[in-house]
């Protein structure tokens, strides 16, 4: 895994096109609106994670709550150990789903508007739990737990 030296964000107007430097290979230009996690190779899908999807998901949880989101990175999603350095997903907190309270602000946050962004930028339906239908729940970053 290649160590991203910075990620500028480059580019006007809607167009989110952000360079990733590496110091070993050069830049890397991702175009973080039309580019998914499924068009990435398996040696571009660090540096896409940590371009595309890292910093927007800092600043919806800086945005959220700031205090208790302030140190947002890779180990929040991915664990401490990320995922055994493989960053293997789900990774995070354990969660009962069916014993969160639907009506509070941390549920209705992930639910409303961390899952789907997360879902769109992987390419991928959100859960829909009124319907059952949905590729990308809870637990594609929360451990079920008991």
């Amino acid at each position: 895994m290649r160590a991203l030296a910075a990620v500028l964000m480059m580019g006007c107007g809607n167009e989110d096109t952000r360079t990733v430097s590496d110091s070993a290979d050069g830049s890397v230009l991702l175009d973080c609106d039309t580019e998914l996690w499924a068009d990435q190779s398996a040696e571009t899908q660090a540096d896409w994670m940590a371009a595309c999807v890292l910093p927007d998901m800092q600043a919806l949880f800086s945005e959220h709550d700031g205090d208790a989101y302030r140190d947002v990175s890779c180990s929040t999603c991915h664990g401490s150990d990320l995922g055994g350095g493989t960053y293997a997903m789900p990774a995070t907190t354990p969660i009962v789903v069916r014993e969160q309270d639907p009506s509070s602000e941390i549920y209705q946050f992930m639910s409303d508007t961390v899952m789907p962004q997360m879902a769109a930028k992987l390419g991928l339906e959100p859960y829909d739990v009124s319907t059952g239908t949905g590729d990308f729940s809870c637990y594609d970053c929360h451990i079920e737990g008991d």
